[in-house]
């Protein structure tokens, strides 16, 4: 099963070698987002690049982490699901 890694390759979906600075921006651009699979899109190749050396807890504690997950929870974006 492909999971957008492969040793060798760069994933289509994540922009080679993102930096911290360049995932802190896009957790604070997604926060305006309304597209529900976009802030996911965006929240995975985040979570596979920049924070993959974290351990599971690091993650969820990561400020980058919290805003997306608070963007998750926003209603409007939740609301958007049901039109």
């Amino acid at each position: 099963m492909d999971r957008g890694t492969t040793h060798g390759a760069q994933s289509p979906t994540r922009p080679p070698g993102m930096t911290m600075q360049q995932a802190a921006r896009e957790a604070l651009q997604v926060q305006d987002a309304c597209n529900l699979s976009g802030v996911v899109l965006a929240f995975g190749r985040i979570l596979t690049g920049p924070l993959s050396h974290l351990d599971t807890a690091a993650r969820n504690r990561h400020p980058i982490s919290k805003l997306f997950a608070d963007k998750l929870r926003d209603a409007e974006l939740l609301e958007s699901m049901d039109d």
